[in-house]
């Protein structure tokens, strides 16, 4: 819960949009608003050499360097758990994990190496749609992102993040994403 208060305080903006929570134990304090989780996927290039293979696994794309956005520690778990290894030799990532928060970044180590991108969907959209990168047919059910909206329950919200509050969750629910 520090780190979360700590990012608030420090920005000097009373609204948080992140996906830390998923590791909070208490959530003292906070006024936490849950939006709604896209699945992860996985995608690589269009000339990946995983997609000469004839059947492809989640276990399979740890053959590969995983570029990803942060991943929580229970995410670890649940992997581990699907493919059948223990955390600790999934951690070891014996091909390289890239972690990077910048979306452009990511994109482009997954379009210039043999990385396998692993994220929510609307980060790759446009590539995918592109034809540059190709969606990995592999699910992983229990993974998923899980961002909420986090303000200090003792501050008064400005009329701008009440808008902006009210705004995103309506554009989640005509997206017909189930909000909150």
């Amino acid at each position: 819960m520090l780190r979360c208060i700590t990012k608030i305080c420090l920005t000097k903006c009373p609204l948080l949009l992140d996906h830390v929570t998923r590791v909070l134990d208490d959530r003292n304090g906070l006024d936490i608003t849950t939006l709604p989780g896209y699945p992860i996927c996985y995608v690589c290039r269009k000339s990946h050499p995983c997609l000469e293979r004839d059947e492809l696994t989640l276990k399979d794309i740890f053959d590969y360097p995983i570029a990803t956005p942060w991943i929580p520690e229970v995410i670890y778990e649940t992997v581990a758990q699907r493919i059948g290894i223990s955390k600790a030799e999934l951690v070891r990532f014996k091909n390289g994990l890239i972690e990077c928060s910048y979306f452009k970044l990511l994109i482009d180590t997954v379009l210039n190496s043999d990385a396998v991108g692993c994220g929510i969907e609307p980060i790759f959209c446009r590539e995918i749609r592109e034809k540059n990168m190709v969606l990995l047919p592999i699910t992983c059910p229990g993974v998923s992102s899980q961002y909420e909206i986090v303000t200090l329950e003792s501050y008064t919200l400005s009329p701008a993040i009440q808008i902006f509050r009210q705004t995103l969750m309506d554009v989640l629910f005509d997206e017909g994403l189930p909000a909150g």
